[in-house]
């Protein structure tokens, strides 16, 4: 071998040897995320990936359809947290280690993270609920007329007792409804995680769920501001 080809052949057998050291500087963090009452996968859960106390910006990886995730790190402390819908995220911190795997599983509670929707039977309780107050309250106010044409009242007086009795009446069954929509879309977006809706579906009852919401509340607004 001459002296001119010498320094390139020990340059790169210098390299061949610090390959396998460049690919063992890295350290795996792996594991899955079910819901904690069925055991089953879930899909496309957000997991963040998070060195501990940096400031700069995390790995995000996302769960396959067997509710596994995988990401490459340095080695090093990191937090891992997963977002939950309607709650604070779930964190754990682990200890990365060079050429290693250190596995982080999460158990979601979806039932919990919606903050136990109720059911529909519940949806239908208020809506009688408040159908039978306002009926009380008409049934009320039918007395008091009928008692007005016998006992003289001053009439500065009637529209004090009667306009605040429709107007709360018609603000709780508002708000009623308002809080209903809500926990109707609530129960779609959960629904769809479940894999029980598609995309589609998600999409045209949020949107029809949305509007109808922003209406109650525009009426909400004026009946307040009255």
């Amino acid at each position: 071998m001459t002296d001119v080809t010498r320094p390139f052949s020990l340059m790169i057998c210098l390299l061949l040897a610090l390959c396998p050291c460049a690919a063992a500087a890295r350290a795996t963090i792996s594991g899955s995320v079910l819901d904690n009452e069925t055991r089953q996968p879930l899909e496309g859960i957000e997991v963040n990936i998070a060195a501990a106390g940096a400031q700069g910006p995390s790995i995000v990886a996302y769960t396959n359809v067997s509710g596994i995730y995988s990401a490459k790190v340095a080695p090093g402390d990191y937090e891992i947290s997963i977002k939950k819908l309607s709650e604070t995220n779930i964190k754990k911190t682990i200890t990365a280690e060079e050429g290693k795997t250190e596995v982080v599983d999460f158990l979601v509670g979806l039932r919990n993270t919606a903050k136990d929707a109720p059911q529909k039977q519940d949806d239908s309780i208020i809506f009688w609920a408040a159908a039978f107050l306002i009926l009380i309250a008409a049934a009320g106010m039918y007395m008091r007329r009928k008692k007005k044409k016998t006992v003289t009242e001053p009439p500065a007086e009637e529209p004090k007792k009667k306009i605040p009795v429709v107007a709360s009446d018609e603000l709780s069954l508002l708000k009623a409804e308002r809080d209903r929509l809500k926990r109707m879309m609530t129960e779609e977006r959960i629904a769809y995680t479940q894999r029980k809706i598609n995309e589609e579906r998600l999409k045209a009852v949020i949107s029809d769920h949305e509007r109808s919401l922003e209406e109650v509340k525009r009426k909400i607004s004026e009946l307040e501001s009255s």
